[in-house]
């Protein structure tokens, strides 16, 4: 690896480790305007200073992280720019056509290293390059020495391009002026980031498609005989214009945020354009609980999928099983049903809600979980279900799925509950525990964890929904059901809940929580009941500060978020910290106990 790939891929490893939320702000712009608009991929790091920033943050939280060294005074002194080197502005590096630019000279090898250009803010550009050119040269671009490494280099306005090959920098400089063409998403994401990613993967993927579809084919040969999913995983790749990731960390918490740009006026783009952001969260539908995880979202079906893959997800998860070298022989009309379920359920279901609850442990069991399906047509999901487990059980004549379905029970229409009828899949206790050889203290562990009956119950509920519940008995099947019904506390009410909400933009797709205490609560709560209170030793704090994460379609293109509060880090590891303490103390005292003299008594 030359100095100057080891020094770029230092810079952007340090970028990583220790980036900030400073926003790019009004250099996003400028940024954009810098880069070739035929650019393969760039990385964009907020400064210097913003680096040095965050590095003092994580020192601060001690995660384990150790104190940097000052970042500017080693930045200037090992580069040899000294001073004019820009703290405050990006840097940003940027590849340009390999195929183009990865050969030095016409008989030379390719050298994707070669296509490499760092654009380094100057606070006077033609002094930044007299401090590392030779005496040599007073053309625009100059060789250089930086770090021990020949370089060529080059002033564009406040910046300095640097790069291996005189031919690179040139084009750099030469087509900087042309600019590229961001995404409305792509620049919101570069607001919001310390470190940007960019790749666009046509251009690359077009360049090496011959070597790259050689490859894909031998490595998918055993799963995909015929090729049909190969060929559309290259029709995926040659319509993606960009795959972008781009991270942040400031005292409001973590953030990683990306986006997938389709090439416009393809296949791809009219299918991210079937996919739509809701104005209103289904999370109102579900009733407030202590939730674990909670998620809602849109599932719009569009007819361009089918262009991208084979959509018999049950058929394809078993040729996968018998190309890994699986074994079991399946129903072929058993598996063809339920593809044909599976995808009239995906095309009849427009939204969705979603959770994981902690209960309180009696009947109903300490954990329970929930699905709200909506849809134009609730009474053809609920036909799909009862399609889908029957056909599940045709699947195979093996053993071991005929004595799982001897140990259920469907009942369709088997209760009543707030005027909907509703189906039940109900575990034959006794048989299971036969089955697995539990022991009656198993057995009574089991029941305390998923309650007296472990069973599922579907059903519609009023015009447009489709509830599925499991824990908590029929008492909490119902209290959904009102919830959807006429509405009262519902999910959205939680304060931690609408905190994340208000980080995340607006229209969503899709939106989702996990709440770290609540999850640990309920660990610690069954652990004790299991009779193993000290799985986790420490005091759970009350945080109300959960993990966020969503999606939203901003211009056709597809955005991803995750966000961790810092509030959620700094509690977490302060009562991990403070137990920590307890636990030396307590040690100290063992051993002083240990240390004291036993006394004497004299004759």
């Amino acid at each position: 690896m030359t100095v100057f790939k080891r020094a770029l891929m230092s810079l952007l490893g340090l970028a990583m480790l220790t980036t900030g939320s400073s926003a790019f702000a009004a250099n996003n712009a400028d940024v954009a305007k810098m880069l070739p608009k035929d650019c393969w991929a760039f990385v964009a790091v907020r400064s210097i200073n913003a680096i040095q920033e965050r590095a003092n943050l994580l020192t601060e939280l001690d995660l384990g992280v150790g104190p940097l060294p000052p970042i500017a005074p080693m930045a200037q002194a090992q580069s040899g720019l000294g001073e004019t080197l820009d703290l405050d502005r990006p840097i940003v590096v940027v590849a340009l056509d390999v195929k183009q630019f990865g050969k030095a000279g016409e008989d030379m090898p390719e050298d994707p290293t070669n296509a490499l250009l760092a654009f380094i803010p100057a606070t006077d550009s033609a002094a930044m390059i007299g401090k590392v050119a030779g005496e040599e040269g007073d053309g625009p671009v100059r060789k250089v020495m930086m770090m021990g490494q020949q370089l060529f280099a080059a002033p564009m306005n406040d910046y300095v391009v640097f790069g291996r090959s005189e031919k690179s920098v040139k084009a750099g400089v030469m087509k900087s002026n042309t600019g590229l063409e961001l995404n409305k998403a792509q620049v919101d994401c570069l607001n919001a980031c310390d470190v940007y990613f960019s790749a666009a993967v046509n251009k690359g993927f077009k360049a090496y498609q011959q070597e790259a579809m050689g490859m894909l084919q031998m490595v998918m040969a055993a799963s995909d005989p015929s090729g049909e999913s190969a060929k559309a995983l290259e029709k995926q790749l040659n319509e993606l214009a960009y795959i972008d990731v781009g991270i942040a960390l400031s005292n409001d918490g973590f953030s990683m945020h990306s986006v997938i740009v389709p090439q416009k006026e393809t296949d791809l783009e009219k299918l991210f354009g079937d996919m739509k952001n809701v104005d209103k969260s289904l999370l109102s539908a579900l009733p407030k609980e202590t939730y674990l995880f909670a998620a809602s979202g849109t599932t719009p079906y569009s007819v361009h999928q089918e262009k991208f893959g084979n959509q018999n997800m049950v058929s394809q998860f078993f040729k996968q099983m018998q190309a890994a070298g699986g074994t079991v022989e399946t129903n072929e009309a058993a598996v063809k049903a339920l593809d044909a379920e599976v995808q009239k359920l995906q095309r009849s279901v427009d939204a969705f809600a979603m959770n994981m609850a902690a209960l309180d442990g009696g009947d109903g069991g300490y954990l329970g979980a929930s699905m709200i399906l909506e849809s134009r047509e609730p009474k053809a999901c609920l036909d799909s279900m009862r399609a889908i487990y029957t056909n599940i059980w045709k699947l195979s004549d093996e053993e071991d799925l005929k004595k799982a379905k001897s140990m259920l029970v469907h009942k369709p229409d088997a209760e009543t509950i707030e005027g909907g009828k509703v189906d039940t899949i109900m575990l034959k206790m006794e048989e299971f525990a036969t089955e697995t050889d539990m022991s009656e203290e198993d057995k009574k562990m089991f029941k305390k964890l998923l309650g007296s009956e472990v069973t599922i119950r579907f059903g519609v509920v009023g015009d447009n929904h489709l509830l599925v519940t499991f824990g908590g008995g029929e008492s909490r099947y119902a209290n959904t059901a009102k919830v959807i019904k006429s509405g009262g506390a519902n999910l959205l009410g939680d304060p931690g809940i609408t905190s994340s909400m208000s980080k995340m933009p607006s229209p969503r797709s899709m939106e989702g929580f996990i709440s770290v205490e609540n999850i640990l609560r309920i660990a610690k709560t069954i652990s004790t009941a299991m009779g193993e209170p000290d799985n986790i030793p420490f005091e759970i704090p009350d945080i109300n500060a959960p993990i966020g994460m969503d999606s939203s379609m901003v211009d056709n293109a597809f955005r991803f978020d995750l966000i961790v509060p810092m509030k959620l880090v700094r509690s977490i590891k302060q009562a991990i910290d403070e137990q920590a303490k307890r636990e030396m103390e307590a040690f100290d005292e063992e051993e002083e106990d240990i240390d004291e003299p036993v006394p004497v008594e004299e004759e």
